[in-house]
């Protein structure tokens, strides 16, 4: 079976949800949460925080680690995707307490059982 990048980036996200839900500190409230600016991968609440997790997904290494991929001008995005996400569910940004998350995945060849995990908190 050929994986995709879409399909190693579900298989990163479920990996990643599995992790958060493990650590046993955060709540998953929403995955894959789209509007018309972006997509933010996951949401969590870690006690009276929120957390807008991007979850990046590599086979291979040929364009860098996956957590390189979030630049900038992603993060800027993401931004505006969370911003967007708060006002619309009825939370005030001044008065909320949220952070930044990336987890880096990266399969290991054909080992798609095994990948190597980073976590980032707050990452930017």
């Amino acid at each position: 079976m050929v994986n995709t990048s879409k399909r190693i980036g579900q298989m990163g996200e479920e990996i990643a949800s599995r992790i958060v839900i493990r650590q046993g500190k955060m709540k998953i409230i929403e995955r894959n949460f789209r509007s018309r600016i972006g997509e933010i991968d996951i949401i969590a609440l870690d006690k009276n925080t929120l957390v807008f997790i991007e979850v990046k997904s590599r086979a291979v290494l040929n364009a860098g680690f996956p957590e390189e991929s979030v630049t900038k001008y992603k993060q800027d995005k993401i931004r505006k995707v969370a911003l967007y996400y708060l006002i619309s569910q009825g939370y005030n940004p001044n008065h909320t307490n949220y952070r930044f998350d990336v987890i880096s995945i990266t399969f290991n060849g054909d080992d798609y059982a095994h990948p190597s995990v980073k976590y980032y908190i707050n990452a930017f």
